[in-house]
């Protein structure tokens, strides 16, 4: 009877450590797969943050950068009065404006 009993408990100790470790095995696969899933995740976080700078930041600061440079050049043309024809120059000192020559 007693060997009876011992048989007993010993399939329950082995089914509960069968399914023991299936779920082991099933929390593992999980953790692999969510583990890809995050670097999965963050590759597309960051390479859409990359991707969008490159798309649409880079161009348009390109593009203000560009205007602040042509607008700069503009600038130093006006403020060479040797570049001013002698008409104009003659309409100036009419006005009364100091052309510092």
């Amino acid at each position: 009877m007693k060997d009876r009993e011992q048989e007993e408990l010993l399939q329950r100790v082995y089914e509960i450590a069968e399914e023991n470790n299936t779920m082991l095995r099933k929390m593992r696969r999980s953790r692999i797969i969510g583990g890809i899933f995050k670097i999965v995740l963050w590759f597309l976080i960051l390479g859409g943050g990359v991707w969008g700078y490159v798309e649409f930041v880079h161009p348009l600061l390109q593009y203000v950068l560009n205007s602040l440079q042509g607008i700069q050049q503009t600038g130093e043309q006006m403020t060479n009065v040797s570049n001013l024809p002698p008409e104009l120059k003659a309409i100036l000192q009419k006005f009364g404006i100091d052309l510092g020559q």
